[in-house]
């Protein structure tokens, strides 16, 4: 078993951003202690936006103290 976060999921249609903290207490339920891959797709640099959503994953991490 594996996750991947992803920055944006598609809801009825629209593009809406993942919301991290529920998503970090729904792992932290599961037990995981796998690796958490990160997926930023659409329009714009990938290297920034990959940077950008990793620096909010890190954040949510270490606020919800699984970092």
């Amino acid at each position: 078993m594996n996750w991947q976060l992803k920055e944006n999921v598609n809801h009825f249609g629209t593009q809406k951003t993942v919301d991290l903290k529920r998503l970090m207490e729904v792992i932290r339920e599961s037990t995981y202690q796998g690796y958490l891959s990160i997926e930023a797709l659409g329009p714009g640099d990938p290297f920034e936006k990959v940077s950008g959503f990793l620096t909010r994953v890190k954040a949510v991490l270490q606020t919800e103290g699984m970092a």
